[in-house]
């Protein structure tokens, strides 16, 4: 639905909405949803379903940079709203060598904090992403979670 980019620090606010299907079965029509809501009862279901949120927001950034995505930890406000929390490796070009000499992709570590907001069939996500660096920075980081907190719950 939107998506903004701040130049100087790099992070990136995004909305999506997506719809989501019951059932396998309504997945196999491409045009009736984007993936399959099997949120169940269980936190194994649960992190299924955030991992797959997080998987489908990094997609293009993975796929053409070969990049990684790992989930370090959601958080079930209720039901049908989750907070996510997740850190994504992404290469930069080029090489370095490391302490035992061999050569290495140049990377960049993003952290990633998300709201999702379940309803019916479809799925809401704001997503803040930002150099994890400048998370830790006095002011850039100062402003980032100023504008976290500021979206509430």
């Amino acid at each position: 639905l939107f998506s903004a980019i701040d130049l100087q620090s790099g992070a990136v606010i995004t909305i999506n909405e997506e719809r989501a299907c019951k059932s396998a079965a309504d997945f196999a029509r491409q045009d009736v949803c984007d993936f399959v809501l099997d949120v169940g009862n269980g936190s194994a279901d649960r992190s299924k379903f955030v991992t797959k949120l997080l998987i489908r927001h990094d997609d293009r950034d993975n796929v053409s940079l070969r990049g990684t995505t790992e989930l370090q930890s959601y958080e079930e406000t209720s039901f049908d709203k989750l907070d996510i929390f997740a850190t994504t490796t992404i290469p930069t070009g080029g090489t370095y060598r490391d302490t035992m000499g061999l050569d290495r992709p140049n990377t960049i570590s993003r952290t990633v904090r998300a709201k999702a907001i379940i309803a019916d069939d479809l799925v809401y996500s704001l997503w803040l992403t930002a150099p994890s660096d400048e998370w830790r920075k006095p002011v850039v980081g100062t402003k980032l979670l100023q504008l976290w907190s500021s979206i509430g719950s």
